[in-house]
């Protein structure tokens, strides 16, 4: 029964994920943990370590998705025709 809750939370958290949202990095993270408990209430131990892996590439992957994020895009409107950049519509704060 928990691997099927496990395999449920996990699929969620994928999803949300592939939209786009904080909130999947959260699920995964939560998922992660409650594997952990898994792994320590049926001493099934290796599942700490793979647990601990995916929970590691889950952050490191969320840094690498924010910064990516953050990262301004040039639209059309900035490109002349010579396809560099019009500095003249690049808005400065």
């Amino acid at each position: 029964m928990w691997s099927w809750v496990l395999a449920v939370i996990g699929v969620t958290g994928i999803f949300f994920v592939g939209r786009k949202t904080i909130w999947g990095w959260h699920i995964l993270l939560l998922n992660e943990t409650l594997w952990i408990t898994y792994a320590v209430i049926t001493k099934q131990y290796g599942f700490i370590f793979s647990a601990l892996a995916y929970g590691i590439v889950y952050i490191k992957s969320y840094m690498l998705w924010r910064k990516e994020d953050q990262t301004p895009t040039i639209s059309a409107y900035e490109m002349n025709t010579h396809g560099s950049i019009d500095h003249r519509f690049i808005k400065v704060d």
